[in-house]
């Protein structure tokens, strides 16, 4: 049955300027971790809050109305909401957040003002300069994701001039592509999530805006994958929940699918504009969803979908958030 809750928002005053819009393994490759024998890497600290909550809401916050200035991500208490800090260190036009099963915090840097197109990794204890970046092969990040041994995974909208997106992946804290796949050769990868399989999805859209789903089985190394079929007009960010279930912002609303991913078993929320991103809490209570054309992020109920909270811009401080995050994967 495919239900739907309804949202009214808050339109804020301003219109957003998107951007417009091969496969193969590398030489080379530093090995993946095995699941049996996973360590962090060397500088990963162990964070004994990891796999907790940390106090905050991370919002990515570029500015891609004036393009003045180079973004940052905002820190919100996560239960009252109130402004509590900026990380601003490195960072270019952010696109998207994620949090790994330590709790360090990763940011695709969309790269608009000049250099600086790539993915910075922040520790849980510090939010000063960051931990690691990775930026071999990125032209555009548009989103990134984080496997349970520590992979990184980047979505990437164009590999330069008139190259396609593609989606890469590097083992932890390793500045070396590890694989790289193109399902096609024209458009761009949008969003992207990794499972407790390692299986990675990404939402694909091509030069007519048209959006596919497509996943990869056990990461990228073969570059083997499969259209999952999923009916989506403009799929972007994507999210799996706790019970492998896959969230999908698809413009005007987020919808939920279960596997095998072939329809949409319910409408999370809709009323929306541009819905951009979604994420989860770990526990799997609340999804985070950014409006870039309305300039919000809105905290919905999870798996129910009522409003819990909206943060919009300049009344809250932001520019025009793209993505928020508070802490670990579900997947973790």
């Amino acid at each position: 049955m495919r239900t739907t809750f309804a949202l009214t928002l808050t339109v804020a005053t301003g219109a957003i300027a998107l951007l417009p819009a091969c496969a193969g393994n590398s030489a080379a490759p530093p090995p993946l971790l095995p699941n049996a024998a996973v360590k962090p890497a060397p500088g990963w600290p162990v964070n004994p809050l990891a796999g907790n909550s940390l106090p905050y809401l991370f919002v990515a916050d570029p500015d891609n109305v004036n393009f003045a200035r180079y973004g940052d991500v905002q820190l919100f208490h996560n239960t009252s909401y109130k402004s509590s800090g900026v990380i601003s260190a490195a960072l270019n036009t952010p696109w998207d957040v994620f949090m790994d099963g330590q709790s360090n915090l990763y940011a695709a840097n969309f790269g608009e003002l000049g250099s600086g197109a790539g993915v910075t990794e922040y520790a849980p204890d510090s939010y000063g300069d960051p931990l690691f970046t990775y930026s071999a092969g990125l032209n555009d990040p548009t989103a990134v994701a984080v496997d349970s041994n520590g992979n990184v995974f980047v979505a990437q909208f164009s590999m330069g001039g008139s190259l396609p997106g593609d989606v890469s992946e590097y083992s932890q804290q390793v500045n070396t592509v590890f694989a790289n796949c193109s399902p096609l050769p024209e458009g761009g990868a949008t969003g992207v999530a990794v499972d407790s399989n390692d299986d990675v999805f990404i939402t694909w859209e091509d030069t007519n805006s048209a959006s596919a789903i497509f996943e990869y089985t056990g990461n990228l190394q073969s570059c083997n994958y499969q259209n999952i079929n999923l009916p989506v007009g403009a799929g972007f960010g994507l999210a799996i929940d706790n019970h492998s279930n896959l969230l999908v912002a698809d413009g005007t609303e987020i919808v939920v699918s279960d596997p095998p991913y072939n329809s949409v078993s319910k409408v999370l929320a809709s009323g929306f504009s541009d819905a951009r991103t979604v994420h989860l809490n770990k526990a799997n209570t609340l999804a985070y969803v950014s409006d870039i054309n309305v300039c919000t992020v809105t905290l919905l109920s999870y798996p129910g979908g009522s409003i819990v909270k909206v943060l919009h811009a300049k009344k809250d401080g932001l520019y025009c958030p793209y993505a928020a995050v508070d802490s670990p994967n579900a997947v973790y």
